[in-house]
């Protein structure tokens, strides 16, 4: 099955990221309970919020023109626009966080001197956005085995750091241990770019950008709204819950929300590496493309549903073995979240396919008008339901987004058979 010999390459990498993500998880949740998990899921959506015009952007645009058989001067035009556009990105983000620095940073550095806090954080998450952009140059170079050992060693790094930081007792340094652990990686990928010639080509003058500045930049919009409708949607959500629930109340939701982020980081990083790329390279050939979709859903489907089962029946002591006792109450909320998942899996790689098809448009009302039924729904469950209404809206979102999404894919393959028969 193609699909799978796709993703094993990265599964290892995945695996030992994963289980990164959930002992950090826990060092936080045994050390600031569940006021502590509520925060730094909050700060984990804002560090997302930073890269995703740069990562689901700028790396999707350039990917293909990175590629082995490219040209080296189409090579050295991409190359200079895409560090171009990260760096646009990194400065605009800086901008725009430290003008609302005191409503959106300060919560992160309650106890510490907030210009010294966000002047780290800056400086972590410009170098971050460079090993990303030379992760994605790696990715497009088919460099899998090294970018497999950048993905554990940066995210071993990540880990000693933040227990490093715990020696403090504050949480805001446990936030700057994770991002460090995020942005010093780049030392490493730096230094394979640089031996590999590439940043000699950004010295040159005579190269004309405006192609591949406009190419990319197409990405960078699309990869804006998406933000704004997801990442933005989300960041705003839990910053009303913290000021709205008791950080008990929240940390609880937060909880759940982690368990779901424990298996969908695999499965989007198993898009983002195989089936994406994959899909890509099928795009001429829609036939095959079809053929690829219903196979990787011939294994998709039946995993997902057993893994999620499984994540049902044991979820109660899940909860309690990611993070502790305090946090068991927890498993009243999970059905919504793993019904919603489901959906939501499914729609993930439906939604890359539109993407694969330069189906923009498409993708941005979609985006639109499920953020926009998620809020509707909270603002008519939270008053009833508590913070359970989260996880109602999450499950509501979701099974709208996969509807649409399947119907979409259906008129395309019907559109398609027609064509075929005419010929």
């Amino acid at each position: 099955m193609r699909f799978l010999r796709n993703s094993l390459p990265s599964l290892g990498s995945v695996t030992i990221r994963a289980a990164a993500a959930l002992l950090m998880q826990k060092a936080v949740a045994l050390y600031f309970g569940p006021a502590g998990i509520a925060l730094f899921a909050h700060f984990q959506n804002l560090t997302g919020l930073f890269i995703a015009l740069p990562n689901d952007g700028v790396n999707r645009g350039l990917i293909k023109h990175a590629a082995p058989d490219e040209s080296k001067a189409s090579f050295n035009t991409w190359f200079k626009a895409g560090l171009l556009w990260n760096f646009a990105c990194w400065l605009i983000a800086c901008l725009v966080l430290f003008v609302f620095r005191n409503s959106i940073l300060r919560e992160f550095s309650a106890n510490s001197d907030l210009r010294i806090w966000t002047a780290l954080f800056f400086c972590f998450e410009g170098l971050y956005l460079l090993h990303l952009y030379l992760m994605a140059i790696m990715l497009a170079r088919l460099e899998i085995k090294l970018q497999t050992g950048f993905n554990i060693a940066g995210s071993l790094l990540q880990l000693s750091l933040l227990y490093s930081a715990l020696q403090f007792g504050s949480l805001e340094w446990v936030f700057i241990g994770v991002a460090a652990g995020q942005g010093l990686i780049a030392a490493g990928s730096f230094a394979w770019a640089f031996n590999q010639g590439f940043f000699k080509g950004v010295l040159a003058k005579s190269i004309n950008l405006k192609p591949a500045l406009k190419g990319i930049g197409r990405f960078v919009l699309l990869a804006l709204v998406i933000a704004a409708f997801g990442r933005l949607v989300d960041f705003f959500v839990r910053q009303y819950a913290i000021n709205h629930f008791q950080a008990y109340e929240t940390g609880l939701w937060q909880s759940v929300v982690k368990l779901s982020d424990a298996y969908m980081t695999p499965v989007t990083a198993i898009i983002g590496t195989a089936f994406y790329p994959a899909a890509s390279n099928l795009i001429n050939k829609p036939k095959e493309l079809r053929a690829y979709l219903r196979e990787t859903f011939r294994l998709v489907i039946p995993v997902s549903i057993f893994g999620l089962v499984l994540v049902y029946f044991l979820r109660v002591p899940l909860l309690v073995f990611l993070n502790d006792n305090r946090f068991a109450p927890a498993a009243s909320l999970t059905p919504f979240q793993l019904a919603g998942d489901f959906f939501k899996i499914i729609s993930y790689f439906l939604a890359n396919i539109l993407l694969v098809r330069s189906k923009l448009k498409t993708t941005v009302i979609l985006e639109a008008v499920s953020a926009g039924l998620y809020l509707l729904v909270i603002a008519l469950l939270i008053p009833r339901m508590g913070t359970e209404g989260f996880v109602a809206a999450h499950f509501c979102k979701y099974i709208v987004y996969c509807s649409a999404l399947v119907f979409i894919e259906i008129k395309n393959s019907d559109s398609y058979n027609d064509v075929t028969n005419l010929g």
